[in-house]
Order: structure tokens, then sequence, then C-alpha cells
């Protein structure tokens, strides 16, 4: 008995999470049929779930007859905003300046100011080289270094960022950690 493709209707410019494993190069993405639903290759499996991966795509279809094209959105994520550093070049020290408040959890996920200078700092620190960042995350202190914390024992932990950051024009890809309560690039 032959299994067809499972396939999906998706309105016009609908956001989908889908998993790297269908882009618009890859042989599993066939094309969006005219009552547009996105029909994976049969050989490759089923599409895979929502929730199972961290690229987000839209389907746009262009009005030719022959081609429909999925572009990546990069500014209607539902419940995020995007934030854009208008990066001028220049590099000051106001970077490591976090916003006043409470103090932060040593645990706590980046905040939305954090995110942004530890980008600077990491420019900074490879200045003339031009970076894309694949992500920028909370690197937790170490186990000691937070036990100590949590028992009274010791000070807060510095907030750490891990990177993993791509050359431009370059095969070359970085892991990199910054401590944003000093404002160093710790590791490169």
């Amino acid at each position: 008995m032959s299994r067809s493709p499972r396939s999906l209707n998706i309105p016009l410019g609908l956001l989908v999470q889908a998993s790297p494993h269908y882009s618009a190069n890859s042989p599993t993405v066939q094309s969006l049929s005219k009552d547009d639903r996105f029909i994976p290759s049969p050989t490759k499996g089923n599409i895979p779930p929502i929730g199972a991966s961290s690229s987000w795509l839209v389907w746009h279809s262009r009005s030719t007859r022959t081609t429909t094209t999925m572009l990546l959105d990069t500014s209607s994520i539902p419940g995020y905003t995007i934030y854009r550093d208008e990066d001028t070049g220049s590099f000051s020290n106001d970077a490591v300046a976090v916003a006043p408040g409470r103090p932060v959890h040593p645990l706590d996920s980046l905040s939305l100011e954090e995110i942004p200078i530890a980008a600077k700092l990491m420019r900074k620190h490879a200045h003339p080289k031009q970076l894309k960042f694949n992500c920028i995350t909370l690197r937790e202190p170490r186990k000691a270094e937070y036990a100590a914390f949590k028992e009274r024992r010791g000070p807060r932990p510095d907030r750490r960022a891990f990177a993993i950051v791509l050359v431009r024009g370059a095969a070359e890809t970085i892991e990199a950690v910054v401590n944003l309560t000093s404002g160093v690039v710790e590791q490169w």
C-alpha cells in the first residue's frame, strides 16, 4: 500500500516553524502547490511538528505562474519584537552599563538590554571583522560559584553570555564567552 505524503494547508503570509532540514534549498521541499500546501518529499518523512526547531519560516506567494518562493521572515514572529542595532562602527565603553533595577538572578535568561551589550563587546573585540551571531545566550555560572552565592558564602556570580559567532566572508565559526559584569571577552 502506497502512502501519500502528509500535507499542511498554509495561508499566504502565515508564520510557520519548521525544522532546519526543511529549507528553501532542501530537496525535501518540493514546492507550494496552487492551493498553497507544503508537501514534504515522501522519502524524507512527514512535516516536523510545530515547536521542533528554532528556525522560523514564512511562506509568501509571488504571483508568477511558475514560481512560488519561501522567504525568511525576520520581522513578524508572534510574541517577539526584533531589535536591530544600528551599528555606526564606533564603540564606546557605555555598552557595559546594564539598565538599573532589581538585581538579576544569576540563572535568569539574558535580558533585552544584555544581548545587544554582548554583541557590541564581541564586535569591538573582533573589529574590523564583520560578525553574524548564530545565538547569544546565558553562560551559567560554575556550580561551586553558584552554590557559594546561594548559601550566602560568596559574591554574586558575574553575568556571562555565550555566543556562537560566524565571521562574514570567511569559513570561521567561533564560540565566545563575554563577561557582562566586567565588559570583557573572556574566551574567543
